[in-house]
């Protein structure tokens, strides 16, 4: 069942923690999962996610 206000509601709740954990110099981890993501560079950049930890991702998700 698809909801048209859990896209809005997430990118709160992400950019809440992001910012948080920006102020108070503690990582944050986020575990996201979706069987269809076209855009996933985009959204790697977005939550600041390091370049070859995304390429293992990518890879990981092709294989499984």
């Amino acid at each position: 069942m698809y909801c048209w206000c859990r896209g809005p509601i997430l990118e709160v709740i992400v950019s809440r923690m992001r910012y948080i954990s920006a102020q108070t110099d503690l990582p944050i981890r986020f575990l996201g999962l979706s069987t269809a993501l076209a855009n996933a560079a985009d959204l790697a950049d977005w939550l600041g996610i390091k370049k070859p930890v995304f390429l293992l991702l990518l890879l990981f998700l092709s294989f499984s």
